[in-house]
């Protein structure tokens, strides 16, 4: 009891019992902070491949919706295409970057802040151990204040314990603040480079986006209509071209008919093809083939006549004046 008594009335004591909580709470902010921090970074970065691999996603189905346009329509989606999936290539380049400038280096202060609790508690080590000498001394001059040897080795452990104590805090207080200064230092530096790698990123990002507008800007409209309008009607400008044709050039259905016994010259001349001469050929010898049966009908009619004038002609048969018997 007169230790504690005696350790509480010591300035020294309080001042050391006062540094060594501040430097430990200190420690634990930094280790929570810091890791809070590179958690929250490293689910950002996980988002972000995410949300790469969707744009990745949408530029497939550009380029495929592509494949089925053509034209200007065909172009702009292409080139909106290849824009969206490089911007996604800028993305992966900022998530490969901040998890090596930022969530890294955020994640490392992980182990310094074990290193730093390490030192800490051996000071809290040397602490103890002095304060246990502290308090032998105590006992030894209550029960034997007359044993000065005694009492003097207690106090010269007491000295020792002393001296042990003062080295670990003066390590300690230059440990932590070359901790103090390389995490201001560092959280800086890691801050400075999360905002340089985010405004590059944008920067290409938004040169991408430019020329997607750029893209869509220049699409003109009218050209796809008119391509889609000549794909809508293929077959009716099929069917206008063949009717102006047939007006435009003569056509043989369309001639007048003639008399079947027409003589050949007045026929239509033989075609390219030829089709016209066997046609030729055959109203001909159509024609020969009348030609003999209008002979063989006018002989027919001619003897009819000449039987019938050469009835005529002769007498009339004898009538029997006589009566038969």
């Amino acid at each position: 009891m007169s230790y504690s008594r005696s350790s509480l009335q010591d300035p020294q004591a309080r001042a050391r019992d006062s540094q060594t909580r501040f430097i430990k709470e200190s420690v634990n902010k930094v280790e929570r902070s810091f890791s809070a921090i590179c958690g929250q970074m490293g689910s950002i970065n996980r988002r972000q491949g995410r949300l790469r691999d969707k744009f990745d996603e949408m530029a497939k189905y550009l380029v495929d919706h592509a494949i089925t346009e053509q034209g200007p329509m065909k172009t702009t989606f292409t080139n909106f295409a290849e824009n969206i999936s490089a911007i996604q290539d800028y993305r992966q380049a900022m998530i490969d970057r901040l998890d090596a400038r930022v969530v890294q280096p955020l994640s490392a202060y992980k182990t310094s802040c074990k290193h730093t609790q390490s030192d800490l508690n051996k000071m809290m080590k040397s602490r103890g151990r002095e304060m246990k000498t502290h308090r032998q001394l105590d006992q030894v001059r209550n029960k034997a204040p007359s044993d000065t040897q005694q009492i003097t080795r207690a106090e010269t452990e007491l000295q020792r314990a002393t001296l042990e104590v003062e080295r670990s805090s003066q390590s300690l207080e230059q440990t932590i603040d070359r901790f103090e200064n390389k995490r201001v230092t560092d959280i800086k530096q890691i801050l400075s480079d999360y905002v340089q790698i985010e405004m590059l990123f944008h920067a290409k990002a938004l040169e991408r986006l430019t020329l997607c507008h750029q893209s869509l800007q220049n699409f003109d409209l009218e050209d796809h209509l008119a391509i889609f309008r000549n794909s809508l009607r293929p077959s009716h400008l099929e069917e206008r071209l063949n009717l102006v044709q047939q007006q435009s050039a003569p056509n043989s259905q369309n001639t007048p008919a003639t008399d079947i016994y027409a003589t050949p010259q007045k026929r239509k001349p033989a075609t390219e093809n030829g089709q016209g001469e066997d046609t030729y050929e055959e109203n001909s010898e159509d024609d020969e083939y009348l030609d003999d049966e209008e002979e063989e009908e006018e002989e027919e009619q001619e003897e009819s006549e000449y039987e019938s004038e050469e009835e005529s002609e002769a007498p009339a048969p004898r009538q029997s004046r006589t009566r038969p018997f």
